[in-house]
């Protein structure tokens, strides 16, 4: 039986599939459960140019491709650079960060100010087209547009993305998806352009919205990823 990362694992920061997610920052190695198939999903759509190690090299799939991308940044990097700027508040010091506890702020950042659905849209086809399995890995664009557009609407909040979809996701029938296994049909290419084109009208949120901030998308992504994972450890 398969060590389990965290009793909090469901609540892990990460929307939507922080269960598996969780067990790369959650637990050590040797107890997160993580199999041949995790580590290389992982990989090609996260690290694709810098992977991580395998359990058991013996068992790996064919080495990855570097990456030809037609855009900034992946949709899994874009999502993870996104969530922590709407997950984070800050003044450009270290001191200064905190989570932001503003629902209604954090609505307008996740639905509004970035295109973070719409990257979340993306890097879910990634792990699908890879031959991840859905429920876990990834999840539908059904599934994704569901959430969206309750979260997006919802004229009364009294918390974040993150403790709304869990809520959410109890009762709706769109949370209930089936747990399959798609078919890789990406094999080592790791492009995005592959499997991602990035909607025009979020492209044109995501430019304006960088343009009207002091710190932007790309420059937070390093700093506010990492802060992410550290808080969440010692939270």
């Amino acid at each position: 039986m398969s060590a389990q990362p965290s009793n909090n694992s469901d609540f892990f920061p990460v929307f939507l599939n922080g269960p598996y997610l969780s067990k790369f920052f959650l637990t050590s190695s040797q107890d997160s459960g993580l199999n041949h198939l995790d580590i290389d999903l992982y990989n090609r759509c996260y690290l694709p140019s810098n992977p991580l190690p395998y359990n058991d090299q013996r068992a790996k799939r064919s080495s990855v491709e570097n990456p030809l991308y037609q855009i900034d940044q992946p949709p899994c990097k874009r999502q993870a650079a996104i969530n922590a700027n709407c997950y984070f508040t800050w003044n450009s010091t270290l001191n200064s960060i905190e989570l932001q506890k503003d629902a209604k702020e954090q609505q307008s950042y996740f639905c509004t100010e970035y295109p973070f659905f719409d990257s979340v849209d993306g890097c879910q086809a990634c792990f699908e087209e890879h031959g991840g399995i859905e429920g876990y890995h990834w999840f539908p664009s059904t599934y994704i547009g569901a959430t969206s557009a309750t979260f997006c609407s919802a004229t009364s909040l009294a918390t974040g993305l993150y403790p709304f979809v869990s809520q959410w996701a109890a009762t709706a029938t769109a949370a209930h998806v089936p747990s399959t296994t798609a078919k890789d049909v990406l094999g080592t290419s790791t492009a995005a352009s592959l499997y991602d084109t990035p909607t025009a009208s979020s492209t044109t949120r995501s430019s304006q919205s960088n343009s009207n901030k002091n710190v932007g998308v790309k420059q937070r992504v390093n700093l506010l990823v990492a802060l992410l994972l550290v808080l969440t450890l010692v939270g």
